[in-house]
């Protein structure tokens, strides 16, 4: 039997990753993966003042911090909710503005991967437990090569890879969303990237779509409506891809594993394809998971997670 734990979006929260490998002690998983939206979105200045106090802006609140260890505690909150910080001094205020706060922003997401990373292979080493990390629509381009540096985390994405006798196929990409992320694309050109991709597989009944996108109108994808001034309603409606959903009604895999829309976690089945998506609330620094137990070509069993 293999066992998988699998999780998403979990947007740069550093608890919830701490979690996800302590996850590997609880449910024993012979496969661990963390597959879409790694990053965090926001990054925050926390400024020295000429009086030795700091200030920062975080969670709509406006911040003085008087001494070290109220720095290093806001930090560790800001790391824990997803989004990134650095200090700075009052003189250089001016200095802060939009092209050096995505330098800073691209060096910050890049070190906490690096750092994710390494925690990975040092507790793991020695271990029968494979390990498995992909980016999402709302990861930059810049992350993908550090990503691609390690022996013992396996980089998956646009890929077909063997997990335990599984032929796993993984794909970032989403149809489009009001944000305009970074690995976003129309529905014919997400249609013809799963296809190229899953022509690699050789077994459906042993296969694993990967696929932070979910299937549309699958109950896996139900966000807010949103207005034209993108302010979300209390009506929930299907966001995911006919694309995907239509290649998964067609091929048949064996199990689909799905992100992206947070709110919309849950199972369900479409035809023999188990599909789970196991939701985030990375923000409140709550770890969304599943464990998905495999036996030959069924499922035996899956369970939604929280921690």
């Amino acid at each position: 039997m293999l066992r998988i734990f699998f999780v998403t979006d979990i947007h740069g929260s550093d608890v919830c990753f701490k979690k996800l490998l302590k996850a590997a002690d609880v449910y024993k998983p012979k496969v661990l993966m963390v597959c879409g939206d790694l990053t965090g979105k926001f990054v925050i200045p926390i400024v020295k003042q000429s009086d030795g106090s700091s200030k920062a802006r975080f969670a709509g609140g406006d911040l003085v911090l008087n001494n070290e260890p109220e720095i290093a505690a806001l930090e560790k909150k800001i790391a824990d909710t997803g989004s990134y910080s650095f200090r700075a001094n009052s003189n250089d205020a001016g200095k802060l503005d939009k092209e050096y706060m995505e330098k800073v922003f691209s060096e910050q997401r890049c070190e906490r991967l690096r750092s994710w990373v390494h925690t990975a292979e040092e507790r793991l080493k020695g271990r029968d437990i494979s390990f498995y990390i992909s980016p999402g629509n709302d990861d930059e381009f810049d992350i993908d090569s550090l990503l691609k540096e390690s022996k013992a985390v396996a980089y998956c994405e646009e890929k077909v890879v063997d997990i335990g006798g599984y032929e796993m196929a993984t794909l970032a990409w989403t149809n489009p969303t009001p944000w305009q992320t970074p690995r976003e694309c129309s529905e014919e050109e997400l249609k013809e990237r799963v296809e190229k991709l899953v022509t690699g597989i050789t077994d459906m009944k042993r296969a694993i779509f990967n696929f932070h996108c979910p299937p549309y109108d699958s109950g896996l994808d139900a966000a807010p409506e949103l207005s034209k001034n993108l302010v979300a309603g209390t009506q929930m409606v299907p966001v995911g891809s006919p694309s995907i959903r239509k290649s998964v009604e067609t091929h048949q895999p064996l199990l689909g594993l799905f992100g992206h829309i947070h709110e919309s976690r849950g199972a369900m089945t479409i035809g023999r394809t188990l599909c789970v998506n196991p939701g985030s609330e990375y923000g409140e620094g709550v770890l969304r998971g599943a464990v998905v137990n495999l036996d030959k070509d069924e499922v035996k069993g899956h369970l939604l997670t929280s921690g």
